[in-house]
């Protein structure tokens, strides 16, 4: 399953607007689904200092730690306009978090960051 993709497989029903491209989610949708609230929009650049670690290997910089590639896949299909929220969604004993990507209406790209 791609990371893009994870919020329709976890969150039945999906969230897939008529506005919204196969693949991706509606945000407003989202937003209203039980157990489910998001934060932000965040800054960027606030968000890359705050979850930016030193690998002690290379001496760069990785962002988002062990999810650092997926991070750079957030980044690489981010167009001007976009916005990034934090998201958790909580229902009975489940409970997962993550960073949302929205373009307009609809979730493009998802960053899981925990499940259980």
């Amino acid at each position: 399953m791609r990371r893009r993709n994870v919020i329709a497989a976890l969150l039945s029903p999906g969230f897939a607007g008529a506005t919204c491209p196969p693949g991706t989610d509606s945000f407003s949708e989202a937003q209203r689904a039980k157990g489910t609230s998001f934060k932000g929009p965040l800054d960027l650049v606030t968000l890359e200092r705050d979850n930016t670690a030193w690998t002690r290997e290379t001496g760069q910089a990785a962002r988002f730690r062990h999810l650092n590639e997926h991070w750079k896949e957030l980044r690489a299909v981010m167009i001007t306009g976009d916005k990034i929220f934090y998201m958790e969604h909580q229902q009975g004993g489940s409970f997962m978090n993550g960073h949302a990507l929205v373009r307009g209406d609809c979730i493009v790209y998802f960053l899981l960051l925990s499940i259980s």
